[in-house]
């Protein structure tokens, strides 16, 4: 479950939640800020009627970069395939490759970060992916590490779309077989929820 939301000038948030037990986060955009990594997340377990305030999560500077190389099997180099690095303790980057599939991306120390590689292959069915890469970064401030990327054949399906009432669920049977459930209220009904 996922509940978005945007942080005021001050950086200050709310979210409208039921209660349960929640993992907190906050992310920005990649491309505008790539030296900083997500705060690690919150765990929160509340009640019903349960308000929750003072939750800070502070986002910390890279100062770490993974560097190496994509080596594509069964296609060519695929520029700009998304190389994603996500760690245990909450974080997340991303970066593409270079048209000879390199790639650079910045993360932190003494966390363990999982990366890998996924693309669609322009104007087919076809796509790239690898199997998720363990790095333990220590202290380390610059590591190599390749990533080994195959081509999966007619791995996608063709696009589709619908349109439904957010307000109420949803349920949509695509070509190949796959069900997507999507509960009432999950998505938001204007351009500002």
């Amino acid at each position: 479950f996922m509940n978005n939301n945007t942080t005021d000038s001050n950086g200050n948030f709310s979210i409208s939640i039921t209660h349960d037990t929640y993992f907190v986060g906050a992310a920005i955009p990649r491309d505008e800020n790539p030296d900083l990594i997500n705060p690690n997340r919150v765990e929160l377990t509340l009640s019903a009627n349960e308000t929750r305030s003072g939750v800070v999560l502070a986002f910390t500077k890279a100062d770490v970069v993974i560097s190496g190389k994509v080596n594509f099997s069964g296609t060519q180099a695929q520029e700009d395939s998304l190389v994603w690095a996500w760690s245990e303790k909450g974080g997340y980057n991303e970066t593409k490759t270079d048209k000879n599939g390199n790639y650079s991306i910045n993360a932190t120390q003494d966390d363990t970060w999982h990366l890998g590689v996924n693309t669609d292959v322009t104007d087919t069915t076809n796509y790239v992916k690898s199997s998720e890469v363990i790095v333990k970064t220590g202290s380390n401030s610059a590591i190599t590490q390749d990533i080994d990327a195959e081509l999966v054949e007619n791995g996608l399906a063709e696009a589709e779309s619908t349109t439904f009432d957010p307000t109420s669920a949803k349920v949509a049977n695509l070509s190949d077989g796959t069900i997507i459930t999507v509960p009432a209220n999950a998505m938001g009904s204007d351009d500002e929820t």
